[in-house]
């Protein structure tokens, strides 16, 4: 069962083929590249945080089902600062990405 996904650019629903040349295996794939924008984090993540994780959560886990490699980088946006501006500059940025980061594999 090819994993299938629909391109928003083109308008169609395109197999996903990692490097866009289909393989014999699926060993043969080289590690496919991932990003994913990760939470713009001022406290602890809330509702609205969790659509993106679930789905690239997902995403990432079924490909790695599957037998692909997969390389996934995720950012942590801390937009103006706010992260700093919080009672304690020092270690309040360490304190909410381990919170961000303790349940994700």
């Amino acid at each position: 069962m090819a994993l299938r996904i629909h391109n928003t650019l083109t308008g169609t629903t395109e197999e996903i083929i990692p490097g866009g040349i289909r393989k014999d295996s699926i060993a043969d794939y080289r590690p496919s590249p991932f990003y994913s924008c990760g939470p713009t984090v001022y406290s602890y993540s809330h509702i609205g945080n969790f659509r993106t994780f679930v789905f690239n959560d997902l995403l990432r886990r079924f490909l790695k089902f599957r037998g692909f490699k997969v390389d996934h980088a995720m950012n942590i946006t801390d937009v103006e600062d706010k992260l700093s501006q919080g009672p304690t500059p020092r270690d309040h940025p360490q304190r909410i990405h381990r919170a961000v980061y303790r349940h994700l594999p």
